[in-house]
């Protein structure tokens, strides 16, 4: 309260956290017993988690996390796009199932409201956005064959996300744009085929996304020289 004492119009700021009724007396010191009360009703404090990004799949459970400071009544949770909410025992704290329609809008705002007592105060809400990061997809191209006696192979991958890395299915890794070229290795040249990787490298919300390309080698023909015995016919004189 300030000022604390001998002021008619005092000015009270609420503590951090203060909800419930609090009561207000004002009294008369000049030795009569004269005092009157108000009591004012603070609503309770909602608070519906932090907000989340998420990495779009088939099947999305966010974990919600609310909290409400004392003296609501009751604890409501809603989409607009009618998802499914579960409950395991503590109403705060449900799991909620991300919908196509989410999907779609890339984003979801999830109201957490607490009804209250008094009626001078309204239902209290608060809101927590959840994002939807789309899964990036990626195509390291076309499988195909290359005659064995070449010594490089043109590539050009596509990817929805970025930073991206080329590797050999071993794992060693030769570039880090979608367009490169691969230099064959001896080992690359005697054998049957190559698998080289693309991958889309991970990002806050979503995981590493691979594809592989295969890559045939074609042998030469062996030609093998045919020596021909000449015959000397020799000539009687």
């Amino acid at each position: 309260m300030s000022p604390a004492s001998g002021d008619l119009n005092p000015i009270y700021t609420r503590g951090e956290g203060e909800v419930g009724a609090v009561t207000f007396t004002l009294r008369n010191n000049n030795g009569e017993n004269l005092e009157d009360k108000v009591v004012v009703n603070f609503p309770p404090i909602v608070n519906a988690g932090l907000d989340q990004t998420l990495c779009s799949s088939l099947n999305i459970n966010v974990k919600l996390s609310g909290s409400i400071a004392t003296s609501g009544s009751g604890v409501t949770w809603k989409s607009p796009t009618n998802g499914i909410f579960f409950f395991s025992g503590d109403s705060l704290k449900p799991r909620y199932t991300i919908t196509l329609a989410d999907k779609a809008n890339k984003e979801v705002l999830i109201t957490l409201s607490t009804g209250y007592s008094n009626a001078a105060c309204p239902v209290i809400t608060d809101t927590v956005k959840i994002t939807i990061d789309d899964r990036p997809t990626v195509y390291a191209g076309d499988d195909r064959k290359i005659c064995e006696s070449w010594a490089n192979i043109q590539l050009a991958g596509t990817s929805t996300s970025s930073p991206v890395k080329w590797t050999t299915l071993s794992g060693t890794e030769f570039a880090n744009s979608l367009n490169t070229t691969y230099n064959l290795t001896p080992a690359d040249q005697s054998s049957e085929s190559i698998k080289l990787v693309l991958t889309a490298l991970a990002t806050n919300s979503c995981p590493a996304v691979s594809d592989t390309i295969l890559i045939g080698l074609i042998r030469l023909p062996h030609i093998q020289a045919l020596f021909q015995q000449q015959f000397v016919i020799l000539r009687q004189a």
